[in-house]
C-alpha cells in the first residue's frame, strides 16, 4: 500500500429523481448526492454542489442557465433557489413537501410566474420569480398536486395544467383558478403532464397517469382521449423535444422502461425495459441532433441520440450515490469489517477490507440508510446497526438478516444518527441513537434501549457522542439544531449547538453555538489520551475546549475554545476520526469541503492530506489499526466512492 489515496470501491450510477434541459446542449440532473450539470447533451456531468435536501423531487431551470446559473429545486422541505448553478442554495418556500415545479422563462429575473404543487397544501403561486407566494387552489378538489405544466405561450394564453391524485385540472387565468377536466368515469391519478412546444398552434398536451396509461388532447385540453396503444399503464414522466423539426417527438418514462413517440403521442414504442422504472426524462438539444436522457432508480442516467437507437449509460462525472455513513472495525479479526450507509441503496457490507461488497436488503422496506455502526453484542459477537426512515434495524448475521429495533414509541422521534460510546466493561458496546426529539442509550449492543433526557424539550438532536469511559464518567455530548424566532414570528434555523452532560443527561450545559454550521462532527478521546475532553468540527475549524478557562455569556458558563482552521470559515467540516493509538501517535483526521486534513499533535494544527483524493465531498472518515501496528485511513466520498490510505 502506497502513501497515496487508493480507490477501494466505486458504486456508479444512483437515483436520478429529476432531469431538465438547460438551453442548447445543457442539462441538469438532481440526485441524492446533489446537483449535476452537463454542457454536452448529457454525455458527461459535473457535480455542482450538495443539494439542500437529499430528497429533491422537482427542478426548474432558467432557459439562460449558461449565463445566469439559476435553478429552482422542489424538495421535501419546500423550494430552494440557486443563482450559482447549485453551489449554494437559499430557501424561498419553507414547510411544504414540493412534488412539482413549473416556471415561465423569465422567472430567473424575478419577473416570472412560478407554480409549485405540494403534497398537502395544493398549488402555490409566485408572481415575482419565487420571492413571495400565495395559495392558488380555487377550483381544486384535491390538494395532493403531483404534476404541473405551463403553456409555452403562457404570457399570451395564460394556460396551465395541474395533475392531482384524483384527476386533471386546467387554468385559463395564469394559475389563479382551476377547472376539473374529464378524463373518464373514474378520475385517474395524474403523475406527469407535457405541453407541446407548438401548443399555441396545435393545442397538443399529454397527461400520464399512475395506473390508467396516457391521455391525449389536441384542442388545448378541453377534450381528452386515452392512447389505446400505449404500452404501459404507469407513466411517471413526460418530455417533448423542442428543436427545429423535432416537435412531434415525445418521450415517456414508465414503470417498465422508456416509451418513445415520433408522431406527437399517437403511437409509441417501448424501449429499454431492462432499465426498470424511469423517474425522469429530458431532451437535450444540440448541434449533433440532440439526445434523450432518462433518469433511473439505480443505474444513474442513460442516453439515446434523438435520431438514433440504443440506450447507453451516461454516468461519466455523475457522482450520484448518496454515500453518507461509514463504520470500520478490526475488533473482530485482523481483516477490517467495513459498512457503508447510503440514502439510495441501503447498507453495503464488506468482510474482506473492501475487496468485495454485498448489499443488505433482507427485511428492509426502506433503503434510505443515514447511519451505521458496528457493535459488540453481549455474547461478544459483532452486529451492525443502521438507521432508516422506518427506524433502527439490526443485522446479527452481518449480511441480509435485518430486524427492527424497538426504540421508544413516538414515530416522529425516529433516530437518524448512531455512535458507539465504548464498552460496558462486560463485553458489549454502548450505543447512542439520536434524532428529532429523541436521544437513547443501549448498554447491550443495540438490543434494548432507554431514553436519555434532552438538552431542551423537543430538541432536534443532529448527532450524539459519548465518552469511551461512559460507564464510569457518564459524559455525553449532543449536537442540537439551533433555532431563533424572526421578527414575523416564524422560526428559523440558527446553526448548530454543542451541549454537554456529565450525568447521563440529567443536566445539560451549552458549550458552543456555531450560527453558520450546517454539520458538526464530534469525537471524544479516552480520558488521558489527549489534553482535551472533546474535538469538534464546525465552520472551517476544529475546536478543543480549554480545560480550566471559561466565559459567561447571558448567564451561561461555557468553556473557551482553542481552534485550528482548516479550509476557510465558510467550509463545512464534515467528518472527524481519531486514531485508536491516539495517546501515542496523537493522530486525528478531519474532512472539510476543501479536502482532508491530518494532525499529529492532537488537533492543535492541521495540514492538507488529500493528495490524489478525487471526490466532490468527503462525508465520513475512519481510522483502523493494522497488523504491523500502523494505521489505515478510510475516506467515504459523496457520490459513491471509498478510498484507503496508509499513514
Amino acid at each position: 500500500m502506497t502513501d497515496t489515496w487508493e480507490l477501494l470501491a466505486r458504486w456508479p450510477g444512483g437515483t436520478v429523481a429529476a432531469l431538465a434541459s438547460a438551453g442548447g446542449s445543457g442539462a441538469v440532473a438532481t440526485t441524492a448526492a446533489g446537483l449535476h450539470t452537463s454542457s454536452d447533451g448529457g454525455r458527461t456531468w459535473t457535480w455542482s454542489g450538495l443539494g439542500p435536501d437529499p430528497v429533491a423531487e422537482a427542478v426548474a431551470v432558467s432557459p439562460h442557465f449558461v449565463t445566469d446559473q439559476t435553478v429552482l429545486l422542489g424538495t421535501g422541505s419546500g423550494v430552494h433557489r440557486s443563482i450559482d448553478g447549485g453551489k449554494t442554495w437559499r430557501p424561498v418556500l419553507v414547510g411544504s413537501r414540493v412534488q412539482c415545479v413549473a416556471a415561465t422563462p423569465d422567472f430567473a429575473t424575478g419577473d416570472g410566474i412560478v407554480l409549485v404543487g405540494t403534497q398537502a397544501d395544493g398549488l402555490l403561486r409566485s408572481e415575482d420569480g419565487g420571492r413571495g407566494w400565495s395559495g392558488a387552489n380555487a377550483g381544486l378538489l384535491d390538494l395532493d398536486v403531483t404534476a404541473v405544466a405551463l403553456s409555452p405561450a403562457f404570457a399570451r394564453d395564460r394556460t396551465a395544467f395541474a395533475g392531482t391524485a384524483s384527476g386533471l385540472y386546467r387554468s385559463r387565468n395564469g394559475g389563479r383558478a382551476w377547472r376539473l377536466v374529464e378524463l373518464g368515469p373514474e378520475a385517474p391519478a395524474v403523475q406527469a403532464i407535457a405541453v407541446s412546444p407548438s401548443f399555441g398552434d396545435e393545442g397538443l398536451v399529454l397527461a400520464g397517469t399512475e395506473r390508467d396509461g396516457l391521455f391525449r388532447s389536441e384542442d388545448g385540453g378541453q377534450r381528452w382521449e386515452p392512447v389505446a396503444a400505449f404500452p404501459e399503464p404507469c407513466v411517471t414522466c413526460l418530455a417533448f423535444a423542442s428543436g427545429p423539426g423535432s416537435q412531434r417527438i415525445v418521450v415517456a418514462g414508465t414503470a417498465a422502461g422508456v416509451a418513445v413517440s415520433r408522431d406527437g403521442g399517437e403511437t409509441w414504442t417501448l424501449e429499454a425495459p431492462e432499465l426498470g422504472p424511469i423517474l425522469s426524462v429530458a431532451v437535450a438539444e444540440g448541434a449533433d441532433g440532440g439526445a434523450v436522457l432518462a433518469g433511473t432508480t439505480e443505474a444513474g442516467i442513460v442516453r439515446r441520440p434523438l435520431d438514433g437507437t440504443g440506450w447507453t449509460p451516461a454516468n461519466q462525472g455523475l457522482a450520484g450515490r448518496a454515500t453518507v455513513g461509514l463504520a470500520a472495525s478490526t475488533a473482530f479479526g485482523p481483516v477490517p469489517l467495513l459498512v457503508v450507509a447510503t440514502l439510495d441503496t441501503g447498507i453495503l457490507l464488506s468482510h474482506d477490507a473492501g475487496d468485495t461488497w454485498a448489499i443488505g436488503h433482507g427485511g428492509l422496506a426502506d433503503l434510505a440508510a443515514s447511519a451505521a455502526a458496528i457493535v459488540r453484542r453481549t455474547d461478544g459477537l459483532p452486529s451492525v446497526l443502521a438507521t432508516f426512515a422506518g427506524g433502527v434495524f439490526r443485522s446479527e448475521d452481518l449480511d441480509e438478516g435485518w430486524r427492527p429495533v424497538e426504540i421508544g414509541t413516538d414515530p416522529d422521534a425516529c433516530p437518524t444518527a448512531l455512535s458507539v460510546a465504548g464498552d460496558t466493561g462486560h463485553g458489549s458496546s454502548m450505543v447512542l441513537a439520536a434524532g428529532r426529539g429523541s436521544l437513547s442509550l443501549s448498554l447491550d449492543g443495540g438490543a434494548a434501549w432507554r431514553a436519555i433526557p434532552l438538552p431542551r424539550p423537543d430538541a432536534e438532536i443532529v448527532s450524539a457522542a459519548g465518552s469511551p469511559d461512559l460507564a464510569r464518567d457518564r459524559t455525553l455530548y449532543a449536537v442540537v439544531r439551533a433555532t431563533r424566532t424572526a421578527t414575523d414570528g416564524t422560526v428559523e434555523h440558527d446553526g448548530l449547538e454543542l451541549w454537554h452532560s456529565d450525568d447521563l443527561g440529567r443536566r445539560w450545559s451549552r458549550w458552543l453555538h456555531s450560527p453558520n454550521a450546517t454539520v458538526m462532527p464530534v469525537v471524544v478521546p479516552r480520558a488521558g489520551d489527549l489534553d482535551t475532553a472533546v474535538l469538534v468540527g464546525h465552520a472551517g475549524r476544529v475546536g478543543r475546549p480549554l480545560r480550566r478557562a471559561q466565559e459567561v455569556r447571558r448567564g451561561e458558563r461555557r468553556p473557551l475554545w482553542q481552534e485550528a482552521q482548516i479550509g476557510n470559515l465558510q467550509s463545512a467540516v464534515t467528518a472527524l476520526a481519531i486514531s485508536p493509538h491516539v495517546r501515542r501517535d496523537r493522530t486525528v483526521l478531519a474532512a472539510a469541503d476543501a479536502g482532508v486534513y491530518l494532525t499529529r499533535d492532537g488537533g492543535a494544527t492541521f495540514g492538507a492530506w488529500d493528495h490524489d483524493l478525487d471526490v466532490p465531498l468527503v462525508t465520513a472518515l475512519a481510522l483502523t489499526a493494522t497488523a504491523d501496528d500502523g494505521l489505515d485511513a478510510y475516506a467515504l466520498g459523496l457520490g459513491g466512492t471509498l478510498w484507503r490510505r496508509r499513514l
